[in-house]
């Protein structure tokens, strides 16, 4: 809900949702045992406003998180267990406005970004303003590669292995602007 002076505005908020699950095992040859999973997960979302698409968001995710995995049985009592996983998480929260040409359109084409500048109207009336400089990019990966031998040696097992992650993060919060204008009637304004 916006609210401003006596303007209420409520608009309901656009979201598309997708799941993809999958699973796949085998066996590869007589001691190796291969199988894999994962998850590919999609979300567009958008956040209207009363002069959309200025001032409206957009909202978009994917993810994706997948392992492969081998089972080896060297002998009735070894077996060793190698695991590759991958996630991925990329995001962008941005104006709606965002490549679309704006600044053209309304006959500014030489402006710095390809987004609605920011507009501001006061002075006589009530105040106006209209901004579209919204662009937040996040990436972020994770791989992690993991080995375990175990050994069956009578009563007693022996396990031993290891783990390595290697985890990025890219993001931050970006604002692109097309420049700011601002107009309060001060060039029009005469005193009696």
């Amino acid at each position: 809900m916006i609210h401003a002076i006596n303007y209420y505005f409520s608009a309901p908020t656009k979201s598309d949702l997708s799941w993809y699950n999958w699973k796949l095992d085998g066996d590869i040859f007589a001691n190796h045992h291969l199988y894999t999973s994962g998850q590919f997960f999609k979300q567009a979302t958008y956040y209207p406003s009363p002069d959309a698409p200025i001032d409206a968001l957009n909202l978009d995710i994917a993810e994706v998180s997948s392992q492969i995995t081998d089972a080896w049985t060297l002998s009735s009592t070894r077996l060793n267990e190698l695991r590759l996983s991958f996630a991925r998480e990329a995001l962008q929260f941005a104006s709606a406005t965002l490549g679309l040409n704006y600044p053209t359109k309304i006959g500014l084409p030489q402006l710095p970004g390809n987004v609605f500048p920011n507009i501001s109207a006061s002075g006589g009336g009530p105040n106006i303003s209209l901004s579209s400089g919204i662009n937040s990019p996040l990436h972020e990966d994770n791989i992690t590669i993991a080995d375990t031998f175990t050994w069956i040696l009578g009563k007693h097992t022996i396990k031993a292995g290891g783990e390595y992650d290697n985890w990025t993060d890219n993001g931050g919060w970006q604002s692109i602007q097309s420049g700011t204008f601002n107009f309060n009637g001060i060039g029009t304004r005469f005193t009696r």
